[in-house]
């Protein structure tokens, strides 16, 4: 018998190899779908987790908005020793306040006018705010913020929805069952201590 050459020996070897590459080149049903698996798991977090720190950015607005309101208020307050009346024409209650040559409005449509008034002590109209907030969701089914006077003007509440809600403990929690500017929901409040 003779010996095989070696032209034989590696003609077989790459033969079986091109065998075994065509068998077993690409995945499995199976690597497949634990890939397809994987990245939707990726996503839904991901997804998840842009949800929230969007809910979390409007709600961080939304507090802004009131703390700006409120040092206005401040403002308004260190020139009369009292804070904007509730407006008794407001049917709504909470979206407008009184000052003395007018009223300050917003709403959920525009973003609304000036806080300007005339001070309690009297003078010239002096602009505290050029365009009072609004809130970033605002629309017919999203509460806009609300004001409350009371004793006598010398204190206030601001209010506002937001979509984390503070803990029951935390000093600006509101109970949202509670129905306060003509509608429930409120669940954040601002005061001039706080």
């Amino acid at each position: 018998m003779l010996p095989k050459s070696k032209s034989n020996k590696s003609a077989g070897f790459t033969s079986r190899l091109a065998k075994q590459s065509l068998t077993q080149s690409g995945f499995t049903l199976i690597e497949l779908l634990i890939v397809v698996a994987i990245i939707a798991i990726l996503i839904s977090l991901g997804a998840a987790s842009y949800t929230t720190a969007q809910r979390k950015g409007r709600d961080t607005q939304r507090i802004t908005d009131l703390k700006v309101i409120q040092a206005e208020l401040a403002k308004y307050y260190a020139d009369g020793n009292q804070y904007p009346a509730n407006d008794p024409a407001d049917t709504t209650g909470g979206t407008r306040f009184n000052c003395v040559s007018g009223n300050v409005t917003w709403s959920n449509s525009t973003q609304v006018n000036a806080f300007s008034c005339t001070p309690i002590s009297g003078g010239t109209s002096k602009t505290y705010l050029s365009d009072m907030p609004k809130d970033p969701l605002a629309r017919n089914s999203w509460p806009t913020y609300c004001y409350k006077s009371a004793s006598a003007n010398q204190t206030f509440t601001l209010y506002a929805r937001l979509e984390i809600a503070p803990a029951s403990g935390d000093v600006h929690y509101q109970d949202p069952s509670v129905t306060i500017c003509g509608t429930t929901g409120y669940n954040y409040k601002v005061d001039p201590t706080n």
